[in-house]
């Protein structure tokens, strides 16, 4: 980036980066600790949702507000550490259009010490 040229891309998640599986990991073993097993057909009808529609809809009640708000960062929380590791371009991106520090070997691509994510 052309520091006198900033940008800010944003990312609708699916338009760039494809990090569903991250996603989907994450709810998955947050849930689990507390006894719900989480199938990916349910992740699936619901996904792209955030997570205050999507928590009370795989809970299938809704949660005290100290208890979502424990789950919800707790997900989250999984969710940055695997997607750092584990996101995909989504196929068509091209390379040269991102940061450097994708691998060349696969499909995951890395993103630079000085890029910031967020997630709602």
């Amino acid at each position: 980036m052309n520091p006198k040229n900033p940008a800010i891309l944003w990312d609708m998640d699916g338009t760039i980066v494809d990090s569903k599986d991250c996603h989907f990991h994450a709810w998955f073993d947050t849930l689990k600790k507390r006894g719900i097993d989480l199938t990916e057909e349910v992740f699936t009808s619901s996904f792209g949702r955030n997570n205050m529609i999507s928590l009370p809809f795989y809970l299938g009640y809704q949660p005290e507000p100290e208890v979502f708000n424990e789950i919800a960062h707790e997900k989250e929380s999984l969710f940055l550490e695997m997607v750092l590791e584990d996101s995909k371009l989504v196929p068509g991106v091209e390379p040269g259009w991102l940061p450097p520090r994708r691998t060349e070997s696969s499909r995951l691509w890395h993103p630079p010490a000085n890029l910031k994510l967020s997630t709602n």
